[in-house]
């Protein structure tokens, strides 16, 4: 590492054997591609200087982004493993096959070679929270696995295993696994309409129109983020491919592009910190990169514009690991963000209630809240790093909430169970979706805030969780307020 006391010496010379192997590994791939510079972050950061990691971490966009080509040690479990130059020996057997008039056919059978999907799940580097905003920035990158090179750009995916061929075409192996992809994601999503129709038949009328997709129920829409583009490739794609108005074309990609960003911190959420504190840090870079392609204004790990969906996320209980089962989940003691936002607490969240069912928020209905204002504030020199602070004005609909046959198809998600306890709970109303039943026409369904007063001194509110499935009639007598949520 290079620190304050060993910056002099660094700067003037450092021994290539002093080095750990991922390093020195990597010092020469990038001899061998004639490029004299490299990054190493903890080589070119002052590793005990507060202030010049936050200054340099705030800049990591422009590092990775402008990059000739990234190198990632995919199979290393740390910078001490080094990088695997040497291919493994793939087994393979060769037989004779007799067929019609005693022709002989030689038949070479090897195993499978691996797929991207096997590769990604099996990644360590892609459980790591810093290693999303390096992959996701780089023009390029060279993945070193056990057995193989694996490369990545903004246009395509290939590998270095045994070529594919389609009926006997000879197409390059990229076009072939191209063409499975689509077919196993076509698949997938097929399967999982059928899946929807059966079980909703199963369902009475009046509750038919209930049933929505959900992960647990219909794995045909669990699509393996390894089949898909990185985030910003997805976004550059959709902006190009889309052929309509201007208008219209601009509204799909600002869409796609926060549909990709919920998506993104879904999987960004699941990914291990050595300090954990480091969670918006390490998307700092990326969301400097999208401000510039696109702006938009970016607090607290939302964005402004997609704000009131964005309040819509829960902690997902089911990644909870099995060490933490034994304890109850809690909310963290050190400040993380305002509670509204996703990376207040420190587990997984999922926005499937707005990003799987994409019919439960009609953009087209008018929403029952409005942003009033937002603002953070930072604790270090990155506007959009660490925070110290944080507080949303929202106006809507507000309620106390009181069990009532009116109540009944409410289903709650709190962040953490204990946090609701001898507490008033207070429902905020922030979108109205279709009607629940078609047959009977009875009511709308309601997505809300759970809330808790916080007495500081005047009254404010945190949040506790999200309401699902809220009859749009219990909000008829609620008050029009405007309040401060921290």
């Amino acid at each position: 590492m290079t620190k304050t006391r060993t910056l002099g010496s660094h700067l003037r010379r450092i021994q290539f054997s002093e080095l750990p192997r991922s390093f020195r590994d990597a010092i020469l791939i990038s001899k061998s591609l004639d490029i004299p510079y490299i990054w190493i972050d903890s080589l070119c950061i002052l590793q005990d200087s507060r202030e010049d990691w936050e200054t340099v971490s705030a800049e990591m966009g422009l590092v990775y982004s402008h990059a000739w080509c990234t190198i990632a040690a995919s199979s290393a479990k740390c910078c001490h493993d080094g990088i695997d130059l040497v291919r493994e020996k793939r087994t393979s057997c060769e037989v004779m096959l007799y067929g019609d008039q005693d022709k002989r056919v030689g038949v070479s059978i090897t195993e499978d070679p691996p797929t991207w999907q096997a590769f990604y799940a099996s990644n360590p580097l892609n459980k790591r929270g810093w290693t999303f905003q390096e992959r996701e920035l780089s023009p390029r990158i060279l993945h070193f696995s056990t057995d193989q090179i694996w490369w990545e750009c903004r246009s395509m995916r290939a590998q270095e295993g045994p070529d594919l061929f389609d009926d006997n075409i000879g197409e390059p192996a990229i076009s072939v696994r191209k063409k499975t992809t689509e077919l196993r994601t076509l698949t997938s999503i097929i399967r999982a309409e059928e899946d929807y129709a059966r079980i909703r038949l199963t369902k009475a009328p009046a509750e038919q129109s209930r049933i929505e997709y959900d992960p647990k129920i219909f794995p045909g829409l669990e699509i393996s983020q390894a089949f898909q583009l990185r985030c910003l490739d997805n976004m550059l794609v959709t902006s190009k491919s889309v052929t309509a108005p201007a208008m219209l074309k601009n509204l799909f990609a600002t869409e796609a592009r926060y549909n990709t960003w919920l998506k993104a911190v879904q999987d960004y959420s699941t990914r291990a910190f050595t300090v954990i504190t480091d969670r918006l840090p390490a998307l700092s870079g990326f969301v400097s990169e999208m401000q510039a392609r696109h702006g938009g204004e970016y607090v607290a790990g939302v964005w402004r514009e997609d704000l009131l969906r964005s309040l819509l996320w829960r902690r997902d209980s089911r990644t909870t690991t099995v060490a933490s089962t034994h304890t109850l989940p809690r909310r963290p003691s050190e400040y993380r963000a305002p509670s509204w936002s996703w990376a207040a607490v420190d587990n997984a969240i999922s926005y499937d209630l707005v990003i799987v069912n994409r019919l439960q928020i009609d953009r087209l209905r008018p929403t029952t809240a409005h942003i009033e204002n937002v603002s953070v504030v930072p604790a270090g020199l990155d506007p959009r790093g660490r925070l110290k602070g944080g507080s949303l004005l929202i106006s809507g609909k507000l309620k106390v909430y009181t069990p009532s046959s009116m109540s009944r198809s409410m289903i709650f998600h709190f962040d953490f169970r204990d946090e609701a306890d001898d507490l008033p709970v207070y429902l905020l109303s922030l979108f109205e979706s279709s009607s629940m039943d078609r047959i009977t026409g009875r009511g709308t369904l309601a997505w809300a805030l759970a809330l808790v007063m916080v007495e500081d001194p005047v009254p404010v509110f945190r949040r506790v969780g999200v309401v699902s499935k809220a009859l749009s009639e219990w909000f008829i007598d609620a008050m029009d307020v405007k309040i401060p949520i921290i």
